[in-house]
């Protein structure tokens, strides 16, 4: 970091959360972040603004799951990702994803990197998890 940058808290969690826990290609999501959607899902009052920011809370959390390893995810092959974002995406990009998945697999396996090898099996449960909302 140099003096014309600007740091703090929320850049530093960011780089913790990606560098040693995220592994794989997932966005993790820390505590905080869970706990504002829920004080914010249950805001009180009859204003707009309360209502949209009840209803946008409700949104964000119907898009976000906790992984295997108990890390809080952006939900990003889900039923609420698909229903408020991906909803007129095809089918075939899940699908060209997992050959790619499968294929890495196979090469890191053969190539013996454990650690890539892992990430990818990592990966691929979390496809595998989600493989009916993606495949007709």
């Amino acid at each position: 970091m140099n003096e014309s940058e600007l740091y703090g808290c929320v850049v530093a969690k960011s780089y913790e959360l990606e560098s040693s826990i995220a592994k794989s290609p997932r966005v993790v999501l820390g505590k905080e972040v869970i706990q504002y959607l829920e004080a914010n899902s249950q805001v009180s009052g009859d204003g707009v603004n309360d209502e949209y920011g009840r209803q946008m809370a409700s949104v964000c959390k119907d898009m976000i799951t906790q992984d295997e390893d108990g890390q809080y995810i952006v939900d990003y092959l889900g039923s609420g990702f698909r229903r408020h974002i991906a909803n007129n995406i095809g089918n075939s990009i899940y699908n060209d994803a997992l050959t790619y998945i499968e294929e890495q697999i196979e090469h890191w396996t053969s190539n013996e990197n454990e650690e890539l090898m892992e990430r990818y099996h990592f990966l691929n449960r979390y496809f595998e998890k989600n493989k009916s909302l993606w495949q007709e």
